[in-house]
């Protein structure tokens, strides 16, 4: 692939926030806390090629040029916020994580939690931007002072296709700290031979967001501190 022809306006139109290119012949798009929704769409588009393409741009004219460079203004700095753990259990670094996508902090920072506990809960003050039925293994918010939050539930669980987890909150609807949000069964998603660990991630877009994560410790879901930013 020739990373120079990707369009990141028509991109952003589909949602994406982000863009990563590790390579010269790379190329990463970060949706953040939707992503399990759009993926399956952004694959088809993928298999129709230039036909997704030509489609697209029939319905948006104005896209067919390629647009001047954006002048963005500067991003405001996050408003102080202490993030709870989503679940109960030990806490360690994202670089721990089963999942290279995540470990390597594509979508952004956060913590890793090894569940003792069923039920993920809200790790701060929100709105829930993110509760798909067809992807209950993964919920995002957006908190108070507007950072958005992913927290996905296991390893490859999106291949489970809902089964053994269940949604507590639905997508606009505003929660507190410590609040219960979305179930899971630990025992069926390790004896599909896969992972449970849970993890809390800070979605970036192009602004690296600082936070102190607290990790090596035994947490306790809507407690115990695990992230300050």
């Amino acid at each position: 692939m020739d990373p120079s022809k990707v369009r990141e306006d028509l991109l952003k139109k589909t949602g994406a926030s982000g863009f990563v290119r590790p390579s010269e012949k790379h190329i990463q798009v970060i949706y953040g806390p939707k992503v399990e929704g759009i993926a399956p769409n952004v694959r088809e588009c993928l298999k129709a090629g230039q036909a997704a393409a030509d489609a697209f741009l029939a319905k948006n004219p104005g896209l067919d040029a390629a647009p001047a460079a954006e002048k963005k203004a500067p991003k405001a700095p996050a408003a102080h916020l202490e993030l709870k753990a989503p679940v109960s259990g030990e806490v360690v670094p994202m670089s721990e994580a089963k999942d290279e996508n995540f470990a390597q902090g594509i979508l952004g920072g956060g913590v890793v939690v090894r569940p003792t506990t069923e039920v993920v809960v809200a790790p701060c003050d929100g709105t829930v931007t993110h509760a798909s039925e067809d992807n209950k293994h993964a919920i995002g918010l957006q908190s108070a002072t507007g950072q958005e939050i992913l927290i996905h539930v296991g390893v490859d669980t999106v291949g489970m296709n809902g089964e053994g987890f269940t949604l507590l909150k639905q997508e606009g609807e505003a929660v507190k700290a410590g609040e219960p949000m979305l179930k899971f069964d630990i025992k069926l998603i390790e004896s599909k031979g896969l992972c449970a660990d849970v993890m809390m991630i800070l979605i970036e877009d192009k602004d690296e967001v600082e936070a102190e994560y607290i990790t090596g410790i035994s947490a306790e879901a809507g407690g115990t501190a695990v992230a300050k930013l």
